[in-house]
């Protein structure tokens, strides 16, 4: 996708403030309530793809009024458990300039869906004398928010970066990640030794300590999880797209040219297979069309991807 287009997409899309909720398996019931539409028959959930997600409690509580019927959207969709966290969902391109080192599929740019701290948790995010946190905490040569990117400003999470091709009606999920949880967890470690050079007291350390274990302590489950709802939610629901893609560890590595340090294998093993999606030794057709993606392809033995296929409409 050229950096144009995701610029045309971030430009015919809504501006300001888009809330995304999200509690744990959350997924499940956006799902389900995709598949079931207008109503799926229980029995037929059970033999098909998406049965592992009906044994989830939060699930089984959603279903029980349909009993063995039919199942439809509204049972999942309305279905709610408190508490849940709220995030501001952003847009950004990535790779504008089009470089094959930014890791991407086919050396163009990205379309990139950011999840940000709400309001109410940035206002946890500690004062401390002597040191800016949120410097400590970003990571500016990544796709986040930043002070300067306008209005409702808030911190990133996480983020997923996609690519897209209209004409096949795909999408590829190129990566999830996070900085803040990872880089909060270093600063708390550093602070008692680095006290000094920082300008830190015992009750500012004390003050990040409780935000990293009262804030970010129930997020470090859940934000992988929150990324990827909130990115097929997007795909969805805002781009029109059915055919979800998603990288495996070691295809992506190679495909991105992902040299050194490689992200933790889960993201790409555990976290999709738990969304339902199937691996396949097929490629996305989107890529077919790089010359740079299919010389780098023919030299991957026995590749391996996750596929989604939403239902149609209904």
């Amino acid at each position: 996708m050229k950096a144009a287009e995701v610029e045309e997409i971030i430009a015919c899309l809504p501006r300001g403030r888009t809330c995304f909720h999200y509690f744990a398996d959350r997924y499940a019931l956006l799902l389900l309530a995709w598949v079931c539409g207008a109503g799926r028959p229980v029995r037929e959930l059970r033999a098909g793809p998406f049965a592992p997600l009906l044994n989830k409690p939060l699930v089984r509580e959603a279903l029980a009024p349909a009993g063995q019927g039919l199942a439809r959207a509204e049972h999942f969709a309305w279905h709610w458990r408190a508490p849940a966290q709220t995030f501001l969902l952003t847009l950004d391109c990535w790779n504008a300039d089009h470089s094959r080192y930014n890791q991407t599929s086919r050396g163009d740019a990205n379309l990139v869906l950011q999840l940000n701290f709400s309001n109410q948790q940035e206002r946890h995010l500690p004062k401390v004398a002597g040191a800016n946190l949120a410097d400590a905490l970003v990571c500016r040569s990544h796709p986040v928010r930043l002070p300067d990117d306008g209005d409702h400003h808030r911190n990133t999470l996480a983020w997923a970066r996609i690519d897209l091709d209209f004409d096949t009606g795909e999408a590829l999920i190129e990566e999830i990640q996070n900085d803040w949880l990872r880089n909060a967890a270093r600063a708390l470690e550093w602070m008692p030794r680095h006290r000094r050079a920082w300008g830190l007291d015992e009750q500012d350390i004390a003050r990040f300590r409780a935000y990293c274990e009262q804030v970010l302590a129930p997020l470090r489950k859940l934000w992988s999880e929150a990324m990827l709802a909130a990115a097929l939610w997007f795909i969805r629901e805002e781009l029109g797209l059915r055919s979800i893609w998603y990288h495996s560890a070691d295809t992506g590595r190679r495909v991105k040219r992902i040299e050194g340090g490689a992200p933790p294998r889960s993201i790409y093993s555990r976290l999709p297979r738990r969304f339902c999606f199937a691996q396949t030794h097929e490629a996305p057709r989107m890529l077919s069309r790089s010359r740079g993606f299919a010389r780098r392809y023919r030299r991957i033995p026995n590749p391996s991807w996750y596929h989604l296929e939403l239902p149609s409409w209904h």
